[in-house]
């Protein structure tokens, strides 16, 4: 269910395939993957890391994200809707907006193999995995669309 929740980065994508086309997207899904794979490793190695020392270090880790997710949503709930016309979004805001995307975190500590951050054999091939599972593009004669984050 997270995978297929709306986020702020599936959220840029979709203002700018809107905006600007498909085609013009492809630069924007290599910086989402980018900031996808700097924040699911450097998340899930402190959290493996943390978890080995602090057994409860993840649960507190756990309310003080849920805690985040409520102060954007408020936050997001009273801001004030902005003319979207116009806007460019450049590949700079989508990694931006990724490396900090609270689901990065659930990623790394809920979905993700244990083993991938403690043995780096099982790192690349988990990665790998969780990757093509996330971007899969429509096959010739599909009409399905392409699956993000």
């Amino acid at each position: 269910m997270l995978l297929i929740t709306p986020g702020p980065t599936n959220t840029l994508l979709l203002l700018s395939g809107a905006t600007s086309g498909f085609l013009s997207m492809q630069k924007l899904i290599l910086a989402e993957a980018a900031g996808y794979s700097i924040a699911i490793s450097i998340l899930g190695y402190m959290t493996s890391i943390l978890a080995s020392h602090l057994p409860g270090a993840v649960t507190v880790i756990n309310i003080f994200g849920a805690m985040y997710i409520f102060w954007l949503s408020v936050k997001v709930w009273r801001s004030q809707q902005k003319n979207i016309h116009g806007t460019v979004i450049s590949a700079k805001d989508v990694f931006h907006t990724t490396l900090f995307n609270p689901k990065a975190f659930v990623v790394a500590a809920h979905i993700m193999p244990k083993a991938t951050f403690i043995d780096m054999a099982v790192y690349p091939r988990a990665m790998l995995i969780f990757f093509s599972h996330c971007f899969q593009f429509p096959r010739s004669g599909s009409s399905a669309a392409v699956s993000f984050i």
